[in-house]
C-alpha cells in the first residue's frame, strides 16, 4: 500500500501536492482555533463567578450571611438559585464539551466544592422549596470532582493517537 502512494506522490502534478498540503496545514489551524476557542469560552465562563454582577452579587450576600452566623436558606433562595443555577451551567458546558474541562476545574474545583457543600442539600433545598435533581449536572460535576475524576470523557475518535 504504501509504494502505491509514493508512486502516485511522485507521478502527480506540483500543484495537486500543493493543494493537498495547503488542505492538511488549514485543517490543522482551525483545530487549533477550535482548540484556543473553548479554551477562551471555558476561561469566560469561570471567571463570570467573580466578575458577572448578578453572580458575584449572590455570593457576595450568601458569604455575608453565613459570616454572620444568621444564614436562613428561606430568606436567601434567589442568590442560592442564581449561584447554583450559574455553577449548573458551567457543568453542562462540560458535559457537553463546550468547555474544557481541565481549565475549569483548576479554577472552579474549590468553588465548586464548597458551595455545593453548603447549599445543595436536601435540607437547604427543602427550605427553598426546589428539588437536588434541578441540578443533577452540577451534583454529577461535584462528585466526580471530588472524587479526583473527570467529568467530560474524550471520545475514542478525539484520543491523539499513539504510534
Amino acid at each position: 500500500m504504501i509504494p502505491h502512494i509514493w508512486g502516485w506522490i511522485a507521478k502527480a502534478d506540483p500543484t495537486t501536492i500543493a493543494t493537498a498540503l495547503l488542505a492538511i496545514i488549514g485543517w490543522w489551524q482551525i483545530q487549533s482555533l477550535r482548540k484556543e476557542n473553548k479554551l477562551d469560552r471555558t476561561l469566560t465562563a469561570c471567571v463570570r463567578y467573580e466578575s458577572d454582577q448578578v453572580v458575584e452579587g449572590a455570593v457576595k450576600t450568601l458569604r455575608v450571611a453565613w459570616e454572620a452566623g444568621n444564614f436562613v436558606a428561606a430568606d436567601h433562595a434567589h442568590a442560592i438559585n442564581m449561584l447554583l443555577n450559574y455553577l449548573d451551567t458551567v457543568a453542562i458546558g462540560i458535559e457537553q464539551g463546550v468547555y474544557d474541562e481541565k481549565l475549569a476545574k483548576d479554577y472552579l474545583q474549590g468553588i465548586v466544592a464548597l458551595q455545593t457543600g453548603r447549599y445543595l442539600n436536601t435540607m437547604t433545598m427543602d427550605a427553598i422549596k426546589m428539588r437536588t435533581t434541578d441540578y443533577n449536572h452540577l451534583e454529577k460535576m461535584a462528585r466526580t470532582w471530588a472524587e479526583n475524576r473527570t467529568l467530560y470523557q474524550v471520545r475514542w475518535w478525539k484520543r491523539p493517537w499513539i504510534i
